[in-house]
C-alpha cells in the first residue's frame, strides 16, 4: 500500500484495509502466490473459487455492521446541532435496517444531503404544510435541532426557503430518487422522499407564482398608489349574477359611462347582510363591465362604496384617467383634495417629491419674502430668548 503506485509499503493480509488505508495511502497493490498441487491431491476435485481482491476489500469494509450494510459513521464528539441531526438520521436508518451493501462515497453523501434539507427545513414546517401537504411522519420526528434563538444568531436564516434553495434541494432529491439502491426493497423511506420532493416543489411554484404576481403588478404605472382606506376594483360582466342584484344592476344599466353610484342606496342597512351583498357585487354585474370604488372615511362613518360604468373598448391610460378625475371629484366632495386628477398630475407630484427631498437651494426657494404683511410677529420671542441666554451663560473668548 502507499500514496502512489511506485511507493508501495508491504502490509500483511491480516490487517483491517480502512485503517491501512489511512496510513499508508489509497493505492492497493495485491501479490497472490499459488503453489502447484500434485494430480492426486485431494483439493483438485474440489471446485475451485476465485476471489476478487475488490470484494476482499468490501467485505473488510463491511465486517461489524449488521448483515453486512454499510452507513456512515456516527459523529462521537457532535459539534453542533447538524452533526446531532446527522447522528439521530444514521440512527433511525439502523433502528429500520436500512443501508447499501458497498461503502460506496456517493452513498454515504445521501445520507449529508438529506440531513442538510431536514437542517434547512426545521422550523418551517408549519409554513409548509399550510401551503401543501403534512410531512411524512418520519421526517416530522427530525426537527428541533436548527433553533438560532439557543445560539448568537436569533433570527433563523430566511434564506432556507428561498426559491433558489427550494429548487436545489428539489434538484438533490431527484437526483437521490433516480439512483439504482433506492429502488431496492430494502430501502422502506423512497415513499417519504417522493412526498418530501412534492412538498418542496409545491412550495416553490407558490413562490414562483406570488413573485410573477409582484413583479406585474410593480411593473405597471400606477398614476395614484392606494392607501388601506381605498381601493378599486375592476368588475367584469358575467352571465351568473345573483337575483339580489337586480336593482343595481338596472340603475347602472340605465346610467352614462363613468357616472358613480352610491351603493348605500342599494346595499343592505345590516352589517352582516352588507358584507355578503358586496362579495356577490365583487362577482361582477349583468349589464356592462364597471368600476368599484372603496372608501373609508374613518370613525363611525364606515366605509363608502361607488360604481361607474365603463365602456368595453377603452385604452388603459384613457381608463385610468377617468377613473382617476371621479374618484378625485369624490374625495373633493368628502373634503380629501390631496389626490391628483389625472396622471400628469401625478407625474408632475412624484417629480415635486424628489426635487424637495433632493434639498438643492437652487430649486427649493424661501418665499416667506412674497408675504404681504412685512411685520414679524416672532421678534418679541426672538428677543426674550436672546435675554435669557444672555444672563444664563458666559461670552466665550
Amino acid at each position: 500500500m502507499g500514496k502512489s503506485p511506485d511507493a508501495l509499503i508491504e502490509c500483511t493480509a491480516a490487517l483491517p484495509v480502512e485503517a491501512c488505508k489511512n496510513s499508508f495511502g489509497d493505492f492497493v497493490k495485491f501479490v497472490c502466490s499459488v503453489q502447484e498441487h500434485p494430480d492426486d491431491c485431494v483439493c483438485q476435485n474440489k471446485p475451485k473459487v476465485v476471489r476478487n481482491a475488490f470484494a476482499m476489500m468490501i467485505q473488510s469494509a463491511a465486517r461489524g455492521k449488521p448483515d453486512g450494510l454499510c452507513l456512515p459513521k456516527r459523529i462521537e464528539t457532535p459539534r453542533n446541532q447538524l452533526d446531532k441531526l446527522k447522528n439521530q438520521l444514521i440512527d433511525m436508518f439502523e433502528d429500520m435496517a436500512l443501508g447499501w451493501d458497498t461503502p460506496n462515497p456517493s452513498h454515504m453523501h445521501a445520507v449529508t444531503d438529506l440531513t442538510n434539507i431536514l437542517w434547512s427545513i426545521d422550523g418551517h414546517h408549519a409554513t409548509l404544510e399550510a401551503r401543501t401537504h403534512r410531512l411524512p411522519a418520519m421526517f416530522r420526528e427530525l426537527k428541533g435541532y436548527n433553533v438560532p434563538q439557543a445560539s448568537k444568531h436569533r433570527k433563523r436564516a430566511a434564506e432556507n426557503l428561498k426559491v433558489s434553495t427550494l429548487r436545489k434541494h428539489v434538484n438533490t432529491l431527484k437526483s437521490m430518487l433516480s439512483t439504482t439502491w433506492i429502488d431496492r426493497q430494502r430501502w422502506k423511506v423512497k415513499k417519504a422522499i417522493q412526498e418530501l420532493l412534492s412538498i418542496l416543489h409545491g412550495y416553490a411554484t407558490y413562490l414562483d407564482e406570488k413573485n410573477e404576481s409582484m413583479a406585474a403588478y410593480r411593473s405597471g404605472e400606477h398614476s395614484r398608489s392606494m392607501t388601506d382606506s381605498e381601493s378599486i376594483q375592476h368588475l367584469r360582466k358575467t352571465q351568473r349574477m345573483d337575483p339580489s342584484l337586480s336593482e343595481v344592476n338596472e340603475a347602472v344599466g340605465r346610467a352614462e359611462i363613468f357616472t358613480p353610484i352610491s351603493m348605500s342606496d342599494y346595499s343592505p342597512v345590516d352589517r352582516k347582510k352588507r358584507y355578503s351583498y358586496l362579495q356577490l357585487l365583487k362577482q361582477g354585474l349583468a349589464c356592462a363591465e364597471c368600476v368599484l370604488y372603496r372608501h373609508a372615511a374613518g370613525g363611525n362613518a364606515g366605509d363608502r362604496y361607488f360604481i361607474w360604468k365603463i365602456p368595453e373598448h377603452c385604452s388603459v391610460d384613457e381608463l385610468s384617467n377617468e377613473n382617476l378625475s371621479i374618484i378625485r371629484k369624490l374625495e373633493k366632495d368628502s373634503g380629501d383634495c390631496s389626490g391628483p386628477e389625472h396622471l400628469n398630475e401625478a407625474d408632475i407630484d412624484e417629480r415635486v417629491k424628489v426635487a424637495i427631498s433632493a434639498e438643492d437651494e437652487d430649486i427649493v426657494m424661501d418665499l416667506r419674502h412674497t408675504n404681504t404683511n412685512a411685520s414679524d410677529r416672532f421678534q418679541v420671542f426672538f428677543d426674550a430668548v436672546e435675554t435669557y441666554l444672555a444672563d444664563r451663560t458666559a461670552v466665550q473668548e
